[in-house]
């Protein structure tokens, strides 16, 4: 875990566990409507109906709060990619391949968009440099997995590049990911496209 993520306490009581959840709930609505700049432990605070120190108990500032909101929401968003990666979906030959890629990336973006304040959240981890390591441990998380199915479905590709190989596939697909949010006039079937030509690419490169 990030430092920021280490500070938040995670309550263990039905009460406090509420209130947490409360907290949480109200800063992803309040992100959403407001931004980053917007969002203040304050205004929080004021529309969860809460005092300040109850706050506190829990997070130390707004960033704290960006940091829980963005490992869930990655949680989220990787529970839909090791559902897809198995060995089997690797094996298939080239087009087969790029249209489950297609698939897997337009669930991911579905997943983002459905989660409250998906967007919002996504924007903010990585406008926030302090927040940079939620991101980056949540990247490396997923290529380590990644890799490890694909060594299953081809053994007898070197390790060093399987791990490389996943890890530039797991950035080119968030990567497009933030591009579509920040451009939503972009063609998101076409991005999609380029996505699964890369993957393949990547894929093919570790075929026997």
């Amino acid at each position: 875990m990030t430092d920021l993520a280490k500070k938040t306490t995670t309550p263990q009581q039905v009460r406090a566990q509420q209130t947490y959840e409360r907290i949480l709930e109200v800063a992803a609505e309040v992100l959403a409507e407001a931004g980053l700049d917007g969002l203040t432990t304050n205004l929080v605070c004021k529309r969860a109906g809460l005092t300040p120190p109850t706050l506190y108990r829990y997070f130390h500032d707004k960033y704290d709060l960006l940091a829980v909101l963005g490992h869930r929401l990655m949680d989220a968003q990787n529970q839909v990619l090791l559902g897809w990666a198995t060995p089997a979906t690797l094996r298939q030959p080239p087009q087969a391949l790029g249209r489950s890629v297609l698939e897997l990336f337009a669930q991911v973006l579905e997943v983002t968009r459905a989660y409250p304040a998906g967007v919002s959240i996504t924007r903010a981890v990585q406008a926030v440099p302090a927040l940079h390591g939620v991101v980056l441990e949540s990247h490396r998380s997923m290529a380590a997995a990644l890799a490890a199915v694909c060594q299953e479905a081809f053994p007898q590709a070197p390790p060093e590049r399987v791990r490389a190989m996943t890890r530039v596939a797991i950035q080119c697909a968030y990567s497009l990911m933030e591009m579509l949010f920040d451009e939503p006039e972009q063609p998101v079937e076409l991005v999609g496209e380029g996505l699964a030509r890369v993957v393949v690419a990547l894929v093919d490169d570790l075929r026997p």
